[in-house]
């Protein structure tokens, strides 16, 4: 019974505690759901852990082990199901209307949330095998924010700060240039675009990487790497920039910040991907070369200049510790000091450091030595500015850099070839710019900074290369007057290769014997007796003379002439000796001689031309002659050579230039520049008497300007085909040539494809640019040939005799035209004119909008031809008999839109102008709708200048000046009629841009404009009117408007001028001022306001209109 008793309590007890452990799921059913929740806790972090390290391997290029991602994959898919159970545990069921648990509900969930449980324990075990639990701490970031702590907010760094953000935002820049010369702040600056970079997140990593003028690619290897927290497991370069490719290549975005470059880095070697292979990637360099970015194909440079004066007292006065308790004499001495510091930081922060808190005596002594161009003592821990810069000298990659860079010392090498010589300085000059050793000033000048020059002075010195040894002499007396010069000091400088002398009074100048060496010399402006044998004798290594503006009692040509190895030549003197009503001038040119060999030469002889030099600075051959005798053959020598010829007076019988002044193939093909005048030259080229074909003529001829030629009939005669004869001629101006007829045979002209301006000016008997004598066809209207397809600028002036001036079927050629100006030719009848057509007669009118030529041919039937739209300024002036200038009546109206870029229109006076547009009430669209400022002066019979289908389509006019029109009733034609009939879908009346009205002297116009609810003025700012005499009302309005305010019609207008108006009664009836802000009336009796404001006042208002304004008072005084 016992063993029974004992098993039965066995069972009992083991039912009893099995119920018991059931009947905990539903009792402890929330304290399952906290242990749960907890423990999902500890996998969460356990296997953010693991992924970090797995994260950390794959940016150390490491493989992580399958087990490992194995777990991580089962981790997350753990993770997933708690979340998903507890999700279900804590939406609460119950029954009994909710006061009851559903316990058999709580007993399923938390025997499941116990069981989650504890697998979820076994895995959190687990992933701590796979955990690291010791890492380098990651930068916080902005902590090398302190590295540019010293940077100032300087208003001369701020455009290269925008243009560096700029590109940085720009995804199609990945290369980046930031140059300047050595100290001026490119690092700092860097530093601050890194720093903006991180602040604004615009890249995933920012690696800034110290270079330095010895490319160690192991040490760039390393620092990137430390950057990014990355290790290298192997040791050879190559591999590890094969590790450190495979390492930034995981970024989306990653900027690289390459630090003082000093020659092209091999990105392949370093580890940098390209952007063909990451387009993410972009790098930026600093550099003290702009050659370097050029050879790093950076598609932005940007040059960082050195810092203003006041900026460098700025900073000065930060690093130096000057406050405002400071002595004024400290603060005198340390100003003195920056201004000598020259606005370079690195000097400014150095030399401030140095006498911060130091004595006055020292700051004096620091004065004096910049002064006595003495180096400065500079403190330990800071940068030397000279070291900085001559890190730059020690850099430079060509022995002729170093030596041009030296040349401020008078240090220069030997040279054999002057012009050879003169490439080589060049090349260094480029490379010195680029270096930053030198800085431009404009395009003809450079200069050095005077701490480059102080670092000039010390390696001269250590090269020994010093002032005995000087070969370079430049003195420059600045004064009004010459000055005495004693030669005598120069006979100890037999080393001297190049002097140049300005502005003395030198006397006998035999001293050059003794510089046996001269290679250069210059007297510019200088009195001597003359030029002495010597300069043959003893100089036999001169290749370049220069005399200009010198005052010599002989000629120095004889001298000149015999010197065998003379390669430039540089003479000007404007003293009439050398002018035609001289009666010495051709016993002058008798003693004219030159070497043969000369390479460059500048001779300007006679007062003749004087300033025309300056037009043409990059030629190396000119020549100006205000007398030539054809029978020199020196002479003639160099204008066959010349790239600039200008002649004056040519003496003799020649009637042409070629072929009785220069035989036609003989030469004149370098020339690209050529000036005639005051010559009985009769044309340029004739080639009647030749038989066979001749060569292109003036075939390099650019630029060509014929003046005051009393005998000029054309430009070429003959009746050879001009083949090639100034195919390349781009400008051209003729004026005073009484005899021209007209310019161009069609052969002639169909030659200049390359002509963009064309001028011509007082020639009385011209008729027309372009005629058919000596052609053998007619012109017809089928003629599609095209002249001047490139010719941008005509003007034609005080032509009396002037028809048309080219003929209409070569009107299509002018696809290129943009400015037409036609000024008092008091005959001229069409712009482009007649031809004949069998025997009908086809007269031409023109639309100068866009030059649509519309040919009305006898049987009325209307043809057109476009051109395309090019032209933006017509100006007419003093044509007595134009009638009307866009001629559009009768114009075909088929949807067919006159268009055009016609920006500026002038009408000066035309006393038989009696419209602007003659149109038809049916045609709606005449576009002109670029047409920004129209101006119309003098033109009495003139009745009107817009019709209501003009007006309706001028968006763009700013500017309209009308003046004496007599006979002008309205600004637009008709106003009240057409509004009436006019078609109610038609656009409105409205000059939306309009900011700029002049009205004056135009008696017979009672109001401007008829106001009503199809008119605006959105932008009209200024209105003056002046003396016309029946102007009662400036606005006539209609009834539905008269309640209004000027603001509603006229909501910007503030400047109005009303002047001498006797019956001016109101502005507009019913109409208030209310916004203009400066009214000034004056001699209007009838009109009720009075001024607010002063004649000076208004010319100061503003300058949008300030040049009306003044003409307008100017014409009132």
């Amino acid at each position: 019974m016992d063993y029974l008793y004992g098993f039965a309590s066995s069972i009992s007890k083991d039912l009893l505690c099995g119920a018991v452990n059931q009947l905990r799921y539903p009792c402890c059913f929330n304290n399952f759901v906290e242990q749960l929740a907890k423990e999902e806790g500890n996998l969460i972090a356990t296997r953010d852990s693991v992924q970090n390290r797995v994260a950390h391997a794959k940016k150390q290029t490491r493989k992580t082990s399958e087990v490992g991602d194995k777990w991580l994959k089962d981790a997350n898919i753990e993770a997933s199901n708690v979340n998903q159970l507890l999700k279900e545990a804590r939406i609460e069921k119950s029954f009994c209307f909710g006061h009851c648990p559903n316990w058999f509900w709580r007993y399923r969930i938390g025997k499941k949330l116990a069981n989650r449980k504890g697998d979820i324990e076994k895995r959190i075990k687990e992933g701590r095998n796979y955990i690291e639990f010791e890492s380098v701490a990651t930068l916080p970031s902005g902590t090398h924010g302190f590295l540019s702590e010293r940077c100032l907010n300087f208003e001369s760094r701020q455009p290269a700060y925008e243009q560096l953000m700029e590109a940085l935002k720009d995804d199609e820049v990945t290369m980046i240039g930031l140059y300047g010369m050595g100290g001026c702040g490119k690092t700092t600056l860097a530093m601050e675009i890194r720093k903006k970079a991180e602040a604004e997140q615009l890249f995933d990593e920012v690696i800034f990487v110290p270079v330095s003028s010895t490319v160690e690619v192991r040490r760039i290897q390393e620092k990137i790497a430390s950057s990014i927290q990355y290790t290298f497991p192997e040791n050879e370069e190559l591999e590890r920039a094969q590790r450190l490719y495979m390492r930034l290549t995981q970024e989306n975005k990653i900027l690289v910040v390459l630090d003082d470059v000093w020659e092209k880095l091999d990105f392949g070697a370093i580890g940098i991907p390209s952007v063909e292979h990451h387009k993410g990637c972009k790098v930026l360099i600093t550099t003290r070369s702009e050659e370097v970015c050029t050879l790093m194909d950076c598609q932005k440079k940007i040059q960082l200049p050195i810092l203003t004066d006041e900026e460098a007292w700025t900073l000065f006065q930060k690093q130096a510790h000057i406050f405002e308790g400071t002595s004024d004499t400290l603060k005198h001495l340390g100003r003195k000091i920056s201004d000598e510091c020259k606005g370079l930081p690195v000097a400014i922060a150095a030399v401030a450091s140095s006498l911060k808190g130091k004595a006055e005596v020292v700051w004096r002594v620091a004065l004096n030595r910049f002064t006595g161009l003495k180096p400065l003592n500079i403190g330990r821990g800071l940068q030397n500015p000279y070291t900085c810069l001559q890190l730059s000298y020690d850099n430079l990659d060509t022995e002729e850099a170093k030596s041009l860079f030296l040349l401020w010392l008078g240090v220069v090498g030997d040279v054999h070839s002057y012009e050879e010589a003169r490439n080589e300085v060049i090349e260094a000059k480029i490379k010195l710019l680029s270096s930053c050793l030198l800085l431009g000033v404009d395009d003809k000048s450079v200069q050095m900074h005077d701490l480059v020059r102080h670092v000039a002075r010390r390696i001269a010195k250590d090269e020994n290369k010093i002032i005995e040894m000087l070969r370079v002499l430049f003195l420059y007396n600045k004064g009004r007057r010459r000055r005495p010069l004693s030669a005598m000091s120069f006979k100890s400088l037999t080393n001297l290769r190049c002097i140049l002398l300005r502005n003395w009074e030198l006397g006998d100048i035999s001293f050059l014997g003794d510089v046996k060496k001269l290679e250069s010399l210059t007297l510019h402006n200088c009195l001597f007796l003359e030029l002495p044998d010597v300069v043959v004798t003893q100089l036999k290594n001169l290749r370049l003379l220069d005399l200009s503006e010198c005052d010599m009692k002989h000629s120095p040509f004889e001298v000149i002439g015999r010197h065998p190895q003379l390669e430039e030549l540089y003479f000007v003197d404007h003293r009439s000796k050398w002018d035609f009503y001289n009666e010495h001038t051709a016993e002058f040119f008798q003693k004219f001689r030159v070497p043969q060999v000369l390479q460059r030469y500048h001779i300007h002889l006679g007062i003749m031309f004087a300033g025309f030099q300056e037009e043409f600075p990059n030629r190396h051959r000119t020549l100006f002659l205000s007398y030539l005798d054809p029978s020199n053959a020196a002479v003639k020598d160099l204008a066959k050579k010349a790239e600039v010829l200008c002649l004056a007076n040519i003496e003799g019988s020649a009637k042409n230039i070629l072929p009785d002044i220069f035989q036609i193939g003989g030469g004149m093909d370098p020339l690209i520049e050529l000036l005639i005048r005051d010559s009985k030259i009769e044309c340029l080229i004739d080639t009647s008497h030749h038989l066979s074909e001749v060569g292109a003529q003036f075939s390099n001829l650019h630029w060509l300007r014929i003046e005051h030629m009393k005998n000029l009939g054309a430009l070429y005669h003959g009746s050879l085909p001009p083949i090639g004869h100034f195919e390349k001629l781009q400008n051209l101006h003729l004026s005073h040539c009484p005899k021209l007829t007209w310019l161009f045979t069609h052969a002639v002209a169909q030659n200049m494809v390359q002509l963009e301006k064309l001028e011509i000016a007082s020639c009385l008997e011209l008729k027309h640019l372009v005629t058919n004598y000596d052609d053998r066809e007619e012109i017809s209207t089928n003629d599609k040939r095209l002249l001047f397809p490139k010719l941008k600028r005509l003007h034609v002036r005080e032509c009396d005799n002037l028809e048309y001036l080219i003929p209409i079927t070569y009107a299509q050629g002018l696809v290129q035209l943009e400015c037409l100006e036609i000024v008092c030719n008091n005959e001229l009848k069409y712009l482009f004119g007649q031809c004949t057509n069998g025997d009908h007669l086809v007269e031409y009118l023109i639309f100068l909008s866009n030059l649509m030529v519309s040919m009305l041919l006898q049987d009325s039937r209307a043809t057109c031809m476009m051109i395309k739209p090019k032209l933006v300024s017509v100006i007419i002036d003093n044509s007595s008999k134009v009638k009307d200038i866009f001629h559009l009546e009768g114009f075909p109206t088929n949807g067919q839109e006159v268009t055009s870029c016609l920006d500026t229109l002038k009408l000066f006076n035309l006393p038989e102008l009696t419209y602007v547009w003659t149109i038809s009430k049916h045609f709606v669209s005449p576009q002109v709708q670029h047409l920004r400022e129209l101006h119309i002066c003098n033109c009495p019979k003139l009745k009107a200048i817009f019709s209501v289908s003009i007006s309706r389509v001028l968006p763009l006019l700013k500017i309209l000046v009308v003046e004496h029109c007599e006979e002008l009733e309205h600004i637009i034609e008709d106003e009240k009629e057409n509004e009436n009939v006019s078609n109610p879908q038609a656009p409105k009346v409205c000059f939306s841009q309009l900011k700029f009205l002049l009205v004056t002297h135009c008696n017979n116009l009672k109001h401007l404009f008829f106001i009503s609810i199809s008119h605006e003025f959105p932008e009209l700012e200024y209105l003056i009117l002046n003396q016309n005499s029946r102007l009662v009302q400036v606005f006539e309005s209609e009834a539905g408007v008269r309640e209004g305010r000027v603001e509603i019609l006229l909501p910007k207008l503030k400047h109005v001028v009303l002047m001498q108006q006797p019956d001016l009664i109101n502005f507009c009836q019913g109409i208030e001022f209310q916004i203009v802000i400066n009214l000034l009336v004056h001699n209007c009796p009838k009109f009720s306001l009075t001024s607010t404001t002063t004649v000076e006042d208004m010319l100061q208002i503003s300058n949008s209109g300030k040049h009306y304004t003044e003409l307008y008072y100017q014409r009132c005084k």
